[in-house]
């Protein structure tokens, strides 16, 4: 029998202080899959500070797979916005030059 892989991993754990700051508020969230179906999310509404930890408790794992989905969407879609924003100013700048 194999022992068990460690609950963290100390190299890749972040510092003592992550979050700093920060938070993530859903006000009567819903969402599914694809646009003819129902929706997998009804009516979410929480706030999550910076440094909590969640915990999501459903009756199938589906449920719990798409509050994951959502958050890592939510923070994709802010690095890509990030992203966007970076390559706007840079064609400014050169087409003001």
């Amino acid at each position: 029998m194999h022992d068990q892989a460690e609950w963290a991993l100390e190299k890749t754990k972040p510092s003592g202080g992550w979050p700093d700051n920060g938070s993530v508020e859903f006000k009567n969230y819903s969402t599914r899959y694809q646009e003819d179906r129902d929706p997998v999310l009804r009516d979410i509404s929480t706030n999550i500070k910076g440094g909590e930890k969640v915990i999501t408790l459903s009756s199938n794992a589906a449920t719990q797979n798409s509050v994951c989905i959502v958050l890592i969407m939510i923070k994709l879609l802010r690095e890509f916005t990030r992203f966007i924003i970076i390559i706007i100013i840079i064609i400014i700048i050169f087409s003001v030059a």
